[in-house]
């Protein structure tokens, strides 16, 4: 679903339905490569359960926090690793470059104007390690990348 926000966002819900804003699409010139990226890592965390996990942890400090407070929390480190690696597989099995998250990232990070795009970014810290995993990973996966035949 899209919705008509102008902050630049994204997200999965825990049944897999997965929502964008128009300022995300807007914001990273959002390719077909690059909107398949988000939701890609999007629902990886959805599948990885990373968001009942916060949840609990948040439960077992006795905490008192709104589950909007939760929500937008940024993932932990395991977390993003996690939803970036399972996002490049979901992506080249679905048909896509698995090279397009670096892409997708790069313009979170940057932005159209230099700056990080928010509130998305706020959950999503990009980090040069990150980058680099990813490049690691969607060489790694490569191979699995579907071949277009060559015209004749």
């Amino acid at each position: 679903m899209v919705l008509a926000d102008r902050q630049a966002d994204a997200w999965c819900l825990a049944d897999g339905a997965c929502v964008v804003t128009q300022g995300l699409l807007e914001r990273v010139g959002a390719s077909d490569d690059h909107l398949a990226a988000a939701l890609a890592h999007e629902l990886a965390h959805t599948l990885r359960g990373h968001a009942a996990e916060r949840l609990a942890l948040l439960r077992q400090t006795g905490a008192p926090a709104a589950p909007a407070d939760w929500l937008m929390q940024p993932y932990s480190r395991v977390h993003e690793v996690e939803a970036d690696r399972l996002g490049v597989e979901l992506l080249v099995r679905a048909g896509f470059d698995p090279s397009a998250p670096l892409g997708f990232w790069e313009g979170i990070r940057e932005g159209a104007s230099g700056t990080l795009v928010v509130p998305f970014s706020a959950r999503h810290p990009v980090t040069p390690s990150q980058l680099r995993d990813l490049t690691l990973y969607a060489d790694r996966l490569e191979p699995l990348k579907p071949r277009v035949p060559a015209n004749r």
